[in-house]
């Protein structure tokens, strides 16, 4: 409540009041300033989202006949004769949004139709489009502020053509100061810059209301104890002319907050109105939000619980006029006739003045019954069941047209990903899941990967162990930038008939595993052979020289070999005869090098990058199976698990042994090792030779 010097209180609340209003309107440095004499009535309604009023003034000498004030500001004050003086106390401020001329019954009169503050900032539009970060750091306080162009902060740009609001924060509650709303948190092109607030002091304790300094109060209401702002009472102080209060339940009564579905961590919270879910049952309510913890979840919830308290809130009186009443005031009605007493905070109130009328009626709570007017369209019409369907986080669109799209959420689609004009894609779902786009398999069971971000390339992975397979009956071409290379983490399996054809040096390093040929042998050009067993090796070096190998001959007759078991993925197991690496002479084997420890410490800190993605793709599994909106993809969303599971499994097997490097095995010693047993088998030869007749 605005605050009244102590002898305007008084006159207020006496028995005879003498009644003043007053209308001072202005543009730049010019003022007209409308007194008791030329106010015929006025009608003067505030409420949380609009003030209105309605002024008929009188214009028998023509006073208003040749003055447009359209677009003045006009602040309605209301007052009463003191022993001080005239005293008054301002309103808000309105704005003149229509000016009427009348001539009727003999009179002349003037209405001027004013709206406030509320309504100009329902007006007021977005240029742009405010898409903040899921890192955003800045507080609902700091939006609030950004936002309403208070003194001090740099205006959003998206309101920057807007008139400018100084802040008081007359109280805080502690989310208002604390809670960051990130991503979760926008403003689109168009969007009403009262409605971005809405949402804002939505997550907090806070109201908003205006006051007669101009500026935007935010305050949490009182509403509870033994302080009021105000009281009405029969036996003394201010009277009521006529008072009702109703009993009513608080629906929704349970509030859940919880964690966006492609948010990581999940984290969620609830509060309840016992009175109201004893009194009758539990029905609840639903908020998505931004979460750092349980707690805040909890905190959340209960601030959106306090409004559906605050608009529970059933009751109105009719009084003498109070002139410093104002929204969210908690005040409290005294009926000595009905031996009752009632409290509450003033949801609307309208301030009446004419002749011989100097009145105000209020109401409790009310405030949020748009919500229930959704409801009742979704019941008696297809309106309210189409506005619940565009229920999505946010939506802009130019143009979608489209038979059926399947998407679980719109999170954020921010790239240009060109245009879909014509075709089918059949049996393919397309989901956007926080910041991944998910394709589907026709099967409806596997996830076979994912586009991963667009800055700096395209990312094509399988977050559940699958294939990822690119099919096309031409060409299917890897060209990176110059200087990049083309990785596989995992297995690479080329069908029959595929070529690999290199403009430059081909190399195959698929760290630390095996190149498996697709027959016994392959041709590998001047090395047609691979070593069995051998986690790493160095580079095989191909270029022809002369090595020689003492008692090569005996070395070679040395060698022994084994029968080994050779796995391949998507093939049969393979049988197959190879060396015994202790049998090698020590002339052929190259020694580990740091370089071999480095590659080594690679190749096991990509397998442990490996299993963490596998992991993180198994909780955001889970986060699906938790959410109820995922429901009907319940079975598929547990195969999918429980293929991640596997994989897991495998990469733990394959990570749990340190890599240690092997020697490598040098081509040219092998090579001069053999042409040494050749020499020495040609000397025995020849000497056969010379002994023969």
């Amino acid at each position: 409540m605005r605050t009244l010097s102590a002898t305007l209180l008084a006159a207020q609340q006496s028995a005879s009041v003498g009644p003043l209003v007053r209308i001072t309107l202005t543009r730049g440095v010019a003022e007209v300033v409308l007194g008791t004499a030329l106010i015929l009535s006025i009608k003067h309604t505030e409420d949380p989202y609009t003030h209105k009023a309605e002024a008929v003034l009188d214009n028998s000498s023509g006073v208003f006949t040749g003055n447009d004030y359209k677009g003045w500001q006009a602040v309605i004050a209301y007052g009463a004769v003191t022993p001080a003086g005239d005293e008054y106390s301002d309103c808000a401020p309105l704005w003149v949004v229509g000016q009427e001329l009348c001539s009727a019954r003999g009179e002349l009169v003037c209405r001027l139709a004013m709206s406030g503050v509320p309504d100009m900032l329902a007006e007021d539009r977005a240029s742009a489009a405010y898409l903040p970060a899921d890192s955003d750091v800045k507080t609902v306080r700091d939006i609030i502020r950004e936002i309403l162009g208070d003194s001090g902060v740099t205006m959003l740009a998206c309101f920057s053509s807007c008139r400018r609001y100084d802040v008081v924060f007359d109280s805080e509650d502690s989310l208002i100061g604390s809670y960051c709303p990130r991503d979760g948190f926008r403003v689109y092109m168009n969007g009403s810059r009262l409605s971005a607030l809405k949402r804002l002091l939505d997550y907090t304790r806070c109201v908003m209301r205006y006051g007669g300094d101009g500026k935007v109060h935010i305050l949490e209401p009182v509403t509870g104890g033994e302080t009021y702002d105000y009281e009405y009472s029969l036996s003394g102080g201010h009277a009521f002319f006529s008072a009702a209060h109703r009993s009513s339940l608080v629906i929704p009564n349970y509030v859940v907050a919880r964690s966006h579905p492609g948010d990581s961590p999940q984290y969620s919270g609830c509060a309840g109105d016992s009175e109201s879910i004893n009194a009758f049952r539990e029905m609840r309510y639903q908020k998505y939000a931004c979460l750092d913890s349980n707690d805040q979840a909890e905190a959340v919830a209960a601030a959106l619980l306090a409004r559906f308290r605050l608009e529970a809130q059933k009751g109105e009186a009719e009084v003498p006029l109070n002139c410093g009443a104002e929204l969210f005031d908690y005040v409290r009605v005294i009926d000595e006739r009905g031996s009752d007493c009632r409290a509450g905070n003033i949801g609307s109130l309208t301030r009446w003045y004419s002749p011989g009328k100097y009145t105000m009626d209020f109401s409790f709570g009310g405030w949020l019954s748009v919500r229930a007017l959704l409801s009742r369209l979704e019941v008696l019409s297809d309106i309210g069941l189409d506005f619940y369907r565009l229920g999505v986080k946010n939506l802009y669109a130019e143009r979608i047209q489209a038979g059926d799209i399947d998407v679980a959420e719109l999170s954020a689609i921010s790239a240009d990903i060109g245009t879909v004009t014509a075709g089918l894609i059949e049996g393919v779902t397309f989901r956007v899941y926080g910041d991944r786009l998910e394709v589907y398999k026709s099967d409806g069971v596997t996830l076979r990967g994912y586009l991963e971000g667009v800055v700096g390339g395209v990312a094509l992975r399988s977050v559940d162990g699958g294939d990822v397979t690119l099919d096309s009956s031409d060409d299917v071409n890897l060209d990176p930038a110059a200087g990049s290379t083309v990785r596989v983490n995992q297995s690479m399996r080329m069908n029959s008939g595929c070529a690999i054809e290199a403009v430059g040096d081909l190399e195959l390093d698929p760290d630390g595993l095996d190149v498996i040929p697709a027959a016994a042998s392959c041709d590998l050009g001047n090395a047609s052979y691979y070593w069995d067993d051998i986690e790493y090796s160095d580079l095989v070096d191909r270029t022809p020289s002369t090595y020689f190998v003492a008692d090569a001959l005996a070395k070679l007759k040395a060698l022994t070999t084994h029968t080994a078991v050779k796995k391949r993925k998507g093939h049969p197991d393979r049988i197959i005869e190879t060396f015994e690496r202790d049998s090698l002479p020590s002339e052929v084997i190259v020694p580990v090098t740091q370089y071999d420890r480095d590659r080594a410490a690679a190749i096991h800190s990509t397998r442990l990058t490996r299993l963490q993605d596998l992991r993180s793709a198994g909780h955001r599994c889970q986060a699906k199976l938790a959410d109820p909106s995922f429901a009907g993809d319940r079975h598929k969303l547990d195969i999918k698990l429980k293929e991640i599971n596997d994989s897991i499994l495998r990469v733990e097997e394959r990570t749990a042994p340190v890599i240690q490097p092997q020697p490598g095995i040098s081509m040219n010693a092998t090579i001069g090792w053999i042409i040494s047993a050749l020499r020495e088998l040609t000397a025995r030869v020849e000497a056969l030779e010379a002994r023969l007749p």
